[in-house]
This record gives C-alpha cells, structure tokens and sequence, in this order.
C-alpha cells in the first residue's frame, strides 16, 4: 500500500496514517493535543485549529467554528 510506504518513509508515519485515513486537515491535525483523544469510543474532537499567520503559529476554532468528532481506528 503506498500510504504505508510514505508513513514507513516519513520522519511521523503516525501523522500521516492520521491524515490518510481520518480526513483530519493539516491545521487541525496539529491543532490536536491528548486532552482532545476519546480512547474509548476511539475519537479525535477536533475543538482547535492550529493556522500560520505570517511566521506565527495560532491556534483558533476550526473551519467555519464549528466543533467535531472524528472516529479512528485502534491498533
């Protein structure tokens, strides 16, 4: 499968299984911290967005502010 080879490849292969396979958008992917992992019900809740302004990063709401839950599987 060529999106595990990339993951295989990459210096975050979990980053990009996330990316691949949740449909996370880069901003909130890195927006994401262990506070916002539902281990039980095996969720993201997407609550921040983390965009570059410039040569700053800056954490903000999502796209159109809206809060989400994202499923992922487990191992």
């Amino acid at each position: 499968m060529q999106v595990h080879a990339l993951a295989a490849a990459s210096k975050y292969p979990a980053l990009v299984l996330t990316l691949a396979y949740c449909g996370l958008r880069w901003g909130e992917a890195t927006g994401l911290r262990v506070k916002h992992l539902d281990m039980l019900r095996r969720r993201f809740m997407v609550e921040e967005n983390a965009v570059q302004v410039g040569s700053v990063i800056e954490v903000v709401t999502p796209k159109n502010h809206k809060k989400r839950t994202v499923p992922f599987r487990g191992s």
